[in-house]
């Protein structure tokens, strides 16, 4: 299974809109991101992804298995 890491932002417009910035392969890499962003004011947040050997991706490591397992 594969890791990847979501870096989203909440602009400083005002809007209540999560946008995402950047994926990285690493949890590391997307901290490094997130803390650059947030150095600019920007809230952020990490999401992990999980894509099974089939292609499909998850944010759930329960489900993820599931696939990997039927």
């Amino acid at each position: 299974m594969t890791e990847l890491y979501l870096v989203n932002y909440l602009p400083k417009t005002g809007e209540k809109k999560w946008d995402c910035f950047r994926t990285a392969s690493t949890y590391a890499g997307a901290l490094d991101m997130s803390e650059a962003l947030r150095n600019s004011g920007h809230k952020t947040r990490i999401q992990t992804v999980l894509i099974c050997p089939n292609g499909e991706a998850h944010t759930d490591l329960d489900k993820a298995m599931e696939t990997v397992n039927a």
